[in-house]
């Protein structure tokens, strides 16, 4: 499993366990660290994000999808 941590967005990010297509995230723990347990995960509400923190999302679910970042 592929973390991605983001100061930007203070959370990590991983892929879904499933089919390893939908972008899923959990805040950055008090001490800076983050959490490994999928269980702590929920999915990116993409319809609730806006400016610095939409593209930040969609620039880490392209990294973790392998698709090339402009």
């Amino acid at each position: 499993m592929v973390f991605i941590i983001s100061q930007v967005n203070d959370c990590t990010y991983k892929l879904d366990a499933n089919n390893q297509q939908a972008l899923m995230y959990a805040p950055l723990l008090e001490d800076g660290s983050y959490e490994t347990a999928g269980a702590a995960y929920d999915w990116v509400e993409w319809d609730e994000l806006d400016g610095n923190a939409l593209i930040e999302a969609d620039r880490i679910h392209k990294l973790l999808l392998g698709v090339p970042v402009a």
